[in-house]
């Protein structure tokens, strides 16, 4: 198996989750995001949808971009709103 090797650049970048609320809104607003790593989840119907966007979030070493209130007063992850990139 070969291994790839990170830059330093890349070392460095902020990884971001974000949810699909935060994806509608920044493309409705016409927003441009920071340069970082952008990991993107879409649920369409699941039960527990917010376990599953924390423990990605977890998993990934990323910080959780939402507006979702609960998710941020849970601190459980870290957390940021979409105004804070």
């Amino acid at each position: 198996m070969a291994t790839r090797y990170k830059s330093r650049v890349e070392l460095n970048m902020p990884k971001y989750l974000l949810d699909t609320n935060t994806i509608i809104y920044a493309l409705n607003q016409g927003l441009k995001l920071q340069n970082g790593k952008y990991l993107v989840f879409v649920i369409t119907e699941i039960e527990l949808p917010d376990s599953i966007i924390v423990a990605s979030a977890l998993d990934n070493d990323a910080i959780l971009v939402t507006s979702d209130k609960q998710l941020i007063n849970a601190q459980i992850v870290t957390t940021i709103e979409l105004h804070q990139l």
